[in-house]
């Protein structure tokens, strides 16, 4: 990106820089406020409850069981033990903790752009963009796994595109982007292809073997070996035994490919045709900057580890949409465009930031809808803080913890069973759909899965128990199910609903209230 920087003297970039840094502040606090008044994403009220159990004592593996790595838990630790020091909600903290690392993260990756001088107008543009993207394009799903993961890897594959141009970098700063980049791959397995991906482009483009070796990757192998072994140490039984069992019913929530394909194509379409504006429009002999060659190879390889999973879920094709749009910025900003392209620049320039801020704008919109998320939370956390029992818990049977672990955090209650979702309960309803020599273990896994949960349900004596009765349940590929028939004919729950009484419910959930 060093195509957009331009000189100046000392002065007059540090009064260049300014407004920058200002400007990105000014923007997260802008979404930190919308997220404080839309509804908090599902799975980081998940990580962030469990993560406040970890600080109260509880064990991973043991009372909090989980296919996802334990780092995700410890970085939501950051936030809730940050609230408990002021008194404040943990969502609300997490909300405030996640829009100050988006921040921290464009303005570092602005500083490794250009650390040495000052950028132009594009360039300052360029950095406010990048802001717009990280921070409002997520939308609902702003805090998730893959919106942290994004924020972490940003500045080191901002570092690997100027390894590219052959760049002289502070060591310092490179290592500090290889240890956050490491927490932000390590996240799932399937995005260590985005790493190799990069490290094949760079080689292709420089053809030095050497370019390998550099503090911020050397930093990022060092800092995953570390966490593996601290991962092997602290869970011992992540490896050996939870994985393993989980996976044996988290095939069950995959989808059909032309579901999953049309996904990808929705969440990454718009990025893709405004970055093919941009080429078509850039002027004679320019060549595409190789930040914006590195966004566009880390999009795809993102892109391409969503697909690996099989889930239409938007939050997958997240990471992907962000570098696409990312490398789209540059293209469209970085370098000049040829005679009578500069209207179709601009206008593409500003679809692209129209694009990013659509989908916060839409949750805006839909809190104000008495029948969407918000309302459904906001009736669920009334039940939980009203009948929240001796232990100030609730319990469910339900495989996806939309609107019920967001009214949890809200309502100042608890998860009192160790799994987030009966994932391989539903996998146990469909056994017949797995390969003949697993099925006896899924369904074995899946009775288990429910026994656990009812012990926990006997220790902990939750106030509210909330079953999942919609028609169309994540991951029971269409089936109709009565989780209620269903525990009835394998576990002894019906000796624990005779000390709950049903209530109306709120959506598709049953509640039952401690008598």
């Amino acid at each position: 990106m060093a195509v957009i920087d331009t000189a100046r003297g000392q002065g007059a970039a540090s009064s260049a820089r300014l407004p920058v840094p200002a400007a990105v502040a000014g923007l997260a606090v802008l979404a930190a406020a919308l997220h404080i008044v839309t509804p908090f994403n599902h799975d980081a009220a998940h990580f962030i409850d469990s993560a406040g159990r970890l600080l109260d004592g509880a064990r991973f593996g043991t009372d909090i069981v989980d296919m996802n790595p334990p780092h995700v838990f410890w970085i939501s630790a950051i936030p809730v033990w940050l609230a408990r020091q002021v008194g404040a909600r943990s969502d609300i903290f997490a909300t405030v903790f996640t829009a100050a690392l988006a921040a921290l993260s464009v303005i570092a990756s602005g500083r490794l752009i250009s650390p040495a001088r000052s950028a132009g107008p594009a360039g300052r543009l360029l950095v406010v963009i990048a802001a717009v993207v990280v921070l409002l394009a997520p939308g609902y799903d702003f805090g998730q796994r893959e919106h942290w993961m994004v924020l972490l890897t940003l500045p080191y594959i901002v570092v690997r595109s100027r390894r590219a141009d052959g760049l002289a970098l502070s060591g310092a700063a490179t290592t500090l982007a290889g240890v956050a980049a490491c927490l932000g791959f390590c996240i799932k397995p399937y995005y260590l292809l985005v790493p190799v991906a990069l490290e094949v482009w760079l080689l292709a483009r420089t053809r030095r073997p050497g370019v390998w070796i550099a503090p911020e990757t050397v930093a990022m192998v060092l800092t995953g070996l570390v966490y593996l072994a601290t991962v092997v140490i602290y869970t011992p039984g992540y490896f050996g035994n939870e994985l393993p069992k989980a996976l044996l019913g988290y095939w069950a929530y995959q989808s059909a490919l032309p579901d999953v394909l049309w996904a990808a194509v929705m969440a990454t379409a718009p990025a893709v045709v405004l970055g093919w504006l941009g080429f078509a429009t850039r002027g004679e002999g320019d060549r595409v900057p190789a930040p914006a060659q590195a966004f566009a190879v880390a999009g795809v390889a993102f892109l391409a580890a969503a697909l690996l999973q099989m889930k239409p879920w938007p939050y997958h094709f997240l990471p992907a949409a962000v570098f696409l749009e990312l490398a789209a910025a540059v293209v469209l900003i970085g370098g000049p465009a040829r005679a009578g392209a500069g209207t179709i620049r601009f206008a593409a320039t500003l679809a692209l930031v129209v694009v990013a801020c659509m989908p916060s704008a839409t949750e805006v919109a839909l809190s104000f809808d008495n029948r969407a998320t918000m309302a459904r939370i906001e009736k669920l956390a009334a039940v939980f803080r009203a009948n929240s029992g001796p232990n100030r818990t609730v319990a469910g049977f339900l495989t996806s913890p939309r609107d019920v672990y967001p009214a949890v955090i809200a309502s100042g209650t608890g998860w009192a069973v160790p799994f987030c979702c009966d994932y391989l309960i539903a996998a146990a309803a469909r056994a017949d759909e797995a390969p003949a020599g697993k099925r006896q273990a899924i369904r074995e896994a899946g009775v288990g899965q429910a026994e656990r949960v009812i012990a926990a349900i006997h220790m902990k004596k939750p106030g509210v128990i909330v079953i999942d009765a919609g028609s169309s349940k994540l991951g029971f590929g269409g089936r109709k199910f009565d989780y209620l028939q269903w525990l009835d004919a394998h576990t002894d729950f019906a000796d624990i609903l005779r000390h709950y009484r049903e209530i109306d419910p709120v959506g598709p959930f049953r509640l039952f209230v401690r008598k």
